[in-house]
């Protein structure tokens, strides 16, 4: 039998049944209980065919997809079946997985800081292990870096016992004695860090500004801090039970630097690896000048009699400061770094007195012990300056004294405020 010429329209009225037809013949196919169920004789995640009559889905690891093509049996409308097929196309196995990345980045973005520190009092799986109680990791770190380190068990670290030598006595706000404090399970640990090299001035004009300061954050389970450095120094101790993170960051740059940061980072449970004297007032003092020369001399060393051993155990020691002089109109090569041993010790600054050369025949410092006012004292005499100039002159230690580097407490050094002093002119 011929079938009827259709028109235009009549066919695709008939087209849209016919597909009508197949979505509700696929709709009751999956809305079927007895098909539901068949899925759930599937093989599961440990490789065994699952039990017919177990319906309890929790714990076997099936997957999302086919957790929602179950919940169809309680769809119950078209608008529900739309539904499900957003969710489905919404859902994160659905997506690119850049774009999956780039949602997550954005979630991570909006965390309050507070709880970001928080997260990271965790031990990170990326931190690499300090080495030990006062033993320093020297490292390189580029613009916009950060770095992670860790320590596992603070309350693992031994004391270092015996205390290596240091001065004879205590001297101004150097200490090199233990602070060792143990409590309820807990460790009183001393985190130190130095910038011993600094980004570089590469401005068309002259320098005008520092480089920015590196930033060190320290966290533990109960215990969060953060300290951008000052002139290359930053220090931080608490008391710890168990495990320590410590991120060291670098800020970014602007065109007028160039390089990046070179720290030195340690952790202790004696005392400071580093440290510095903050006092305004140095134990440091200019006594005189002229147009080459000046002469400066520490505070006095002790006050104790001359027959006493700590007075005779300073008057023989070997020189145990040194000093950094610089022309203060060209100190830019100290910025930043002012504050930290290591810094002033790379950085090209014009005098510096020399242990292994006490006549200063070329450091142009000279250095020795004396007993103004039958109290020890160390001098400096440092040749060669300018005329007419204002020179910055910082006191400083190598190590504790006598020993300095991996094992020694307060290895990384110590210096002073800055202490000003002026030439004369050549009238």
């Amino acid at each position: 039998m011929r079938l009827p010429k259709l028109s235009q329209l009549q066919a695709r009225f008939v087209a849209c049944l016919g597909a009508s037809v197949v979505l509700l013949a696929i709709y009751y196919v999956l809305s079927s209980p007895r098909f539901a169920y068949a899925a759930e004789l599937d093989i599961t995640n440990h490789g065994s065919i699952r039990e017919a009559e177990d319906h309890n889905w929790e714990g076997t690891g099936a997957s999302e997809e086919a957790q929602i093509f179950l919940d169809q049996e309680a769809i119950e409308s078209d608008d529900q079946l739309v539904e499900l097929n957003t969710a489905i196309e919404d859902a994160p196995w659905m997506r690119p997985q850049e774009q999956v990345a780039e949602e997550d980045e954005e979630e991570q973005d909006e965390e309050p800081e507070q709880y970001s520190l928080l997260r990271r009092a965790t031990p990170s799986a990326t931190a690499s292990a300090l080495p030990g109680s006062n033993t320093a990791i020297n490292l390189n770190i580029e613009s916009g870096q950060k770095q992670n380190w860790t320590i596992t068990n603070i309350t693992s670290w031994n004391r270092k016992s015996p205390l290596p030598a240091g001065l004879p006595s205590e001297f101004g706000s150097v200490n090199t004695s233990s602070l060792y404090v143990r409590d309820n399970g807990t460790t009183q640990v001393f985190i130190s860090i130095n910038t011993c090299l600094q980004p570089q001035w590469n401005g068309t004009v002259p320098q005008a500004e520092s480089p920015p300061q590196l930033s060190i954050i320290v966290t533990a389970p109960t215990f969060t801090q953060s300290v951008t450095l000052d002139e290359g120094f930053a220090s931080v101790s608490f008391n710890a039970a168990s495990f320590i993170d410590i991120t060291v960051e670098a800020p970014s740059l602007n065109r007028n630097f160039t390089g990046g940061w070179n720290y030195e980072l340690a952790a202790s449970v004696d005392n400071y690896y580093h440290s510095v004297g903050l006092n305004p007032d140095p134990p440091l003092y200019w006594v005189d000048s002229d147009t080459t020369a000046a002469l400066l001399v520490t505070a006095n060393l002790t006050y104790d009699d001359p027959s006493s051993l700590v007075y005779q155990q300073w008057m023989n020691s070997s020189n145990p400061f040194i000093v950094y002089v610089q022309n203060a109109e060209y100190d830019n090569v100290i910025d930043g770094v002012r504050n930290s041993f290591c810094g002033l010790e790379n950085s090209p600054i014009e005098y510096t007195a020399n242990p292994q050369d006490p006549q200063g025949i070329t450091s142009r410092v000279q250095m020795g012990m004396i007993n103004r006012s039958t109290q020890p004292q160390q001098q400096f005499y440092v040749k060669n300056l300018n005329g007419s100039a204002t020179y910055e002159a910082i006191l400083g230690m190598q190590g504790n004294s006598s020993a300095r580097g991996a094992g020694v407490v307060g290895g990384g050094g110590w210096v002073s405020q800055a202490r000003y002093l002026s030439t004369k002119s050549g009238e």
